[in-house]
């Protein structure tokens, strides 16, 4: 038996040795049903334990799997052993546990995306943090899971940028303002979504969070997007005359301006006045809008 009361599982001295190995290299070779995801789910409790020379993080931990049942399975079981013999350990979620095919596809994506950005981040430092996300991801699957650390994606997205080491200065060519303007913007996306599904399960959450994203923010936040929290960057900003008003700058350029298309021509056909009486109305010539009235645009 192996440091539980709960498990009936008798372990062999072979499988023993296996668990307590304080080397480096471990192979495991024993035909199936034999244990081995019984032994490998123990083998990561002394690795765990504080106070030992071989101690580690949970973070520094990546067990891979051939399919995603396996996955589950063997999760579930270093989950189980784990709390039995260490109780609640914090950083759990930050352990990956699945598919080999999974944790590649997502190292490799989210690597060459953030390595494109030019942001002066390590190689290494970034991929320890791409590591982390993988292992919060993973932990949202835990039917078990009391912390709930991956709760808030704003705290998740705080954490990789901190990980990854994400810094204004550290930005190349001057472009750390605009960087932090554009991170602060889609800050605010989260924020949104998080105001109205707070409640929601974590996994069903960041699935809908994907969703909004993808189909129903994109024209939601445009270029030129405002808010008094974040910093008008200096660098030339793109958006239409409707976007920039109330705004000024000492250079502007407006290209395609054709006549009867912007400023535009009026609208012919029926509209409200022809309901509404014009007299009727005090002032109503500015409800109609005038030539004037487009110059200001400018």
């Amino acid at each position: 038996m192996y440091g539980d009361a709960e498990s009936c599982v008798k372990l062999t001295p072979p499988q023993t040795r296996a668990i307590e190995h304080a080397g480096r290299n471990l192979q495991l070779i024993a035909c199936a049903g034999s244990g081995k995801t019984e032994v490998a789910a123990r083998r990561v409790v002394p690795l765990l334990t504080p106070g030992r020379a071989d101690s580690i993080s949970a973070r520094n931990i990546v067990a891979f799997t051939f399919t995603d049942k396996a996955a589950a399975e063997l999760k579930e079981r270093i989950v189980t052993r784990t709390r039995q013999a260490l109780g609640e350990l914090p950083d759990m979620a930050e352990m990956f546990v699945g598919t080999i095919h999974t944790y590649c596809l997502e190292l490799f994506t989210i690597d060459r995306a953030w390595t494109s950005a030019n942001l002066g981040l390590a190689r290494g430092t970034l991929r320890a943090a791409i590591r982390g996300a993988a292992a919060a991801k993973a932990a949202l699957t835990d039917p078990e899971q009391k912390r709930w650390g991956q709760y808030s994606i704003q705290r998740v997205f705080l954490s990789f940028l901190d990980d990854a080491g994400v810094r204004e200065e550290r930005v190349p060519n001057g472009r750390g303002e605009v960087v932090f303007y554009d991170l602060g913007k889609f800050r605010r996306r989260i924020t949104d979504f998080e105001t109205i599904r707070y409640h929601s399960k974590p996994i069903d959450k960041y699935a809908s969070f994907a969703d909004f994203r993808q189909y129903r923010a994109e024209d939601a936040y445009p270029e030129g997007w405002q808010d008094n929290q974040y910093a008008n960057p200096d660098a030339i900003r793109i958006m239409t005359a409707h976007q920039a008003k109330g705004m000024q700058w000492p250079v502007v350029f407006m290209p395609v301006l054709l006549r009867n298309r912007f400023p535009a021509a009026g609208i012919g056909g029926r509209n409200d006045w022809h309901v509404l009486p014009r007299n009727g109305i005090k002032g109503q010539s500015r409800f109609e809008g005038t030539f004037e009235d487009e110059r200001r645009l400018f």
